[in-house]
């Protein structure tokens, strides 16, 4: 994420294991990019914890089934 301008907005809609979570964790806590969009996740369903739910600058949906969605905490 270092080679990214710091106003990228990541989005991902294909597979999980394309971004690296911990990277996209870090990259975004320290605000080296902007924000991210997921609907994948590298395990699916993602855990009820997840590092990336505690994140104000994600949003994130559930890619196939809708009941993790009562894991969100907005």
């Amino acid at each position: 994420f270092e080679l990214f301008k710091s106003n990228l907005i990541l989005i991902n809609t294909a597979r999980g294991g394309i971004v690296n979570e911990n990277a996209l964790f870090d990259a975004l806590k320290n605000k080296k990019i902007h924000a991210a969009g997921l609907d994948v996740f590298e395990t699916e369903p993602p855990i009820e914890n997840h590092m990336l739910f505690s994140l104000q600058n994600t949003l994130l949906t559930p890619a196939e089934d809708w009941s993790w969605l009562n894991y969100l905490h907005l």
